[in-house]
């Protein structure tokens, strides 16, 4: 708080010399007005020569030491401006202020024009100087007249925190703003002092520290799931020569999916500048959808799709140059070490298969080598739920484990598991709680997911491997998922579907009970593309959901995926 400015000696010595000139000037003014009035109290005028002279002397010796003595003064006023003036500027800091209406004062260093890129100050709005849009001018007016109001419950510095704290010009700079009050004697706000400071090369270097620390986090999640990491470039790849044949498949539901399903998954390997790109790719194809389906697609369509292609197009290879040097080239492999590629492992089981080789030495081949632990699969979804309950600002504990020790052949549902990223996004998002929220239910703060494995058979005698992923979070709302299908299908045969029935709709038809969307969620594509890859494997997905309680995903696989090359 800035209640009083700090005084240096050369200050004190200032103060000093105007005391004593005044006090000076009082004295001669006195002996001046003695010698006036001398006749009001019966004495006699001045009439000696030399006392008159005497007296003119030392008027005239006083005078011109009072002069001296405030040129003195002066000086040391003008240089402590200029001493000002420049320290002001080369620390490369603005300062203004302005008051209860937001006009800014005369008092501004010429710092402020520079970093505020404007030629004047004095008499602007500084709404105006901090270019606050014309739908945040009621917010902003609101806040600066609390923040001058002297009973409201804020204090300074927690009301301030309302105001803008960041500048961001056309050319890159980015300029910090910060605030201090100005009080006088009875502790009421005069104006506000607002401090502006040049953040462009520290925002600079934190974005190339973030960016290495991106990378790093990226190459870690490579390494512990490569393989699911080389179907995700590949998936990627397919998707940019998709996107380079710009016809109508691209407004499908199949390819909304898939490029829903492939940002989820470059999210996961923490490439969050291709899953900004994605994400931005799925907005365009929601905008046009309607249009393209009724006018086929026009040169704006085209012109948005060949825009996303290149720029998905320049990230992949800015992620698979800077992954070269990591993951080497087939030149660089290690002495001493085969790798075989997962398809040619497949191609030589089916051989072994055509060519009718003993069932012993089939099955065997496939379980020793195709075949891995599915929670060894599943193990992803822990690693990426606690990193993202951490910026939702959620708190959850490692998924638990348990069931049955099933080993599968990882290749059928490598699409199954990348899918099954929106469902952590989902649990996180709409169903586990904030700790507070959770808390005052009488809930742990820390949400709990549990991932339950198991053989089981069905009525018709159908052998199955049922994977139910469960939550303890604030479950579905029937009522909003109605809502929602209102809008998306109002004519639809759900509307005679109870509300077990209705939560199934989430499944089959793509809508969110979120308003807005996210990049984890919003679309409703998520829990879709996880039902439909449920559906290519011939197996079966249901929800069951208990508000305020949590909800239950409920997939069956069919057990002859263990014998199958897909």
């Amino acid at each position: 708080m800035l209640t009083q400015l700090p005084t240096s000696n050369r200050t004190l010595r200032q103060m000093e010399i105007i005391h004593t000139s005044l006090a000076g000037l009082s004295l001669i003014c006195m002996v001046l007005l003695a010698g006036v009035l001398l006749p009001v109290f019966g004495f006699s005028h001045v009439r000696s020569l030399p006392v008159a002279a005497l007296i003119s002397v030392i008027a005239c010796v006083g005078v011109g030491y009072l002069y001296f003595m405030n040129y003195r003064a002066h000086k040391i006023v003008l240089e402590q401006a200029r001493l000002t003036d420049v320290l002001m500027n080369s620390l490369g800091q603005g300062f203004l202020t302005f008051d209860a209406k937001g006009i800014c004062g005369a008092a501004y260093s010429q710092a402020c024009c520079t970093l505020l890129e404007c030629e004047k100050i004095t008499g602007k709005k500084i709404a105006d100087l901090l270019n606050v849009s014309q739908e945040g001018r009621a917010d902003f007016d609101e806040w600066l007249g609390i923040l001058y109001m002297p009973d409201h419950a804020l204090s300074f510095e927690d009301a301030a925190r309302f105001m803008p704290d960041q500048l961001v010009h056309d050319n890159g700079r980015v300029v910090h703003l910060a605030y201090r009050p100005v009080r006088d004697k009875q502790k009421r706000l005069i104006c506000i002092v607002m401090i502006a400071t040049d953040k462009t090369e520290e925002k600079d270097a934190q974005k190339r520290v973030d960016s290495e620390r991106q990378f790093v986090a990226m190459v870690c999640a490579i390494f512990a799931e490569k393989q699911s990491f080389m179907l995700t470039m590949t998936e990627m790849k397919e998707m940019v020569e998709r996107l380079s044949r710009i016809d109508a498949t691209l407004f499908s539901a199949e390819f909304f999916r898939d490029v829903h399903t492939l940002k989820g998954a470059a999210m996961h390997f923490k490439m969050e500048i291709m899953g900004e790109k994605l994400h931005g790719l799925e907005n365009t194809l929601r905008q046009l959808q309607g249009a393209v389906a009724e006018m086929g697609i026009n040169p704006e369509a085209h012109e948005a799709l060949s825009q996303h292609r290149a720029e998905v197009q320049l990230e992949f290879g800015r992620i698979q140059n800077s992954l070269r040097v990591v993951l080497g080239n087939e030149n660089d492999r290690v002495q001493g070490i085969i790798e075989v590629d997962e398809d040619s492992l497949y191609d030589f089981g089916k051989l072994l298969k055509q060519h009718n080789v003993s069932p012993d030495v089939y099955y065997a081949y496939q379980n020793n080598l195709l075949s891995v632990p599915l929670f060894t699969l599943l193990k992803s979804l822990d690693r990426q739920m606690l990193p993202l309950a951490e910026k939702l600002e959620k708190k959850v504990k490692p998924i638990i484990f348990k069931g049955e020790e099933v080993r599968l052949p990882a290749k059928p549902l490598q699409h199954l598991l990348m899918a099954l990223t929106h469902v952590v996004h989902n649990i996180l998002d709409h169903g586990i709680e904030a700790p507070i929220t959770r808390m005052a239910k009488g809930k742990d703060p820390q949400g709990q997911v549990t991932i339950h494995v198991q053989k089981v058979t069905g009525d018709d005698g159908r052998k199955w491997i049922e994977i139910i992923i469960s939550d303890d979070g604030a479950g579905i709302d029937p009522n909003r998922v109605r809502q929602k299908l209102m809008t998306a299908d109002p004519e639809g045969s759900w509307r005679f579907d109870d509300d077990e029935h209705i939560i199934q709709q989430l499944l089959t038809h793509e809508v969110s009970t979120r308003d807005e969307v996210s990049m984890l969620s919003g679309r409703g594509a998520g829990m879709s593309a996880v039902y439909q890859e449920v559906l290519h494997l011939k197996g079966q997905a249901v929800l069951r959901s208990e508000m305020h309680k949590g909800t239950r995903l409920i997939m069956r696989l069919p057990e002859s995926l263990l014998i199958e090359f897909k």
